[in-house]
């Protein structure tokens, strides 16, 4: 069964718009998130590999169970 559907540009390109940005969306969320050595994060933050694992040790940075640091987590740290 077919549709035909009249419409003008301006709403064509509407809603082309909206079906793009739902797609870059879902696409983003489906992304794992991306994860750090602390070698890694003591070089991106400026801080001593001693210091980092102090601070995974203490829970401000949160790991995965096999140490790597979250990308989430680095992120809120810095804000705080």
């Amino acid at each position: 069964m077919s549709e035909i559907v009249v419409t003008n540009p301006s709403d064509l390109k509407r809603v082309l718009k909206e079906a793009i940005l739902e797609i870059d969306e879902e696409r983003v969320m489906k992304q794992p998130e991306k994860v750090y050595s602390i070698n890694a994060v003591s070089k991106m933050i400026g801080k001593a590999h001693a210091t980092v694992k102090k601070l995974v040790k203490a829970g401000y940075l949160k790991t995965t169970a096999d140490g790597l640091i979250l990308e989430s987590s680095i992120s809120e740290y810095l804000q705080k």
